[in-house]
């Protein structure tokens, strides 16, 4: 019974907690949709709409693509305040996750680990 757990503990229960490890990073990665951010990064956030303008020529074009170069501005911090964010949560995520696995592998240990420690104590 005993190689029965350590068999499934080591075998089929450590793919499937990797594989829920995997999908955590993987929702964390899409929450922050990173690669999105990535490839939209000077694309502008929001257009403050100049319909209802009485400007014709020269004076409308100036005003449209000074409020695209804001828009670009604040999509360009937007996102690149959210790739930081996403960033740091993502590290951390990875960093708990691996010491989750190196935890999850030496559990079946601790038992003879701690006899060892009160027989040496």
């Amino acid at each position: 019974m005993l190689f029965g757990v350590f068999g499934w503990w080591y075998g089929s229960g450590l793919a499937a907690f990797v594989k829920w490890l995997k999908n955590r990073l993987q929702g964390t990665a899409d929450m922050f949709s990173l690669g999105l951010m990535l490839k939209t990064l000077f694309a502008p956030f929001r257009q403050i709409g100049n319909e209802g303008s009485d400007k014709t020529g020269l004076e409308r074009s100036i005003d449209i693509f000074v409020s695209r170069l804001i828009s670009r501005f604040i999509g360009l911090m937007m996102r690149s305040i959210m790739l930081i964010i996403g960033t740091v949560v993502l590290t951390l995520q990875i960093l708990a996750t691996v010491l989750a696995l190196v935890i999850y592998l030496i559990i079946p240990f601790l038992p003879l680990v701690i006899i060892g420690v009160f027989i040496w104590i």
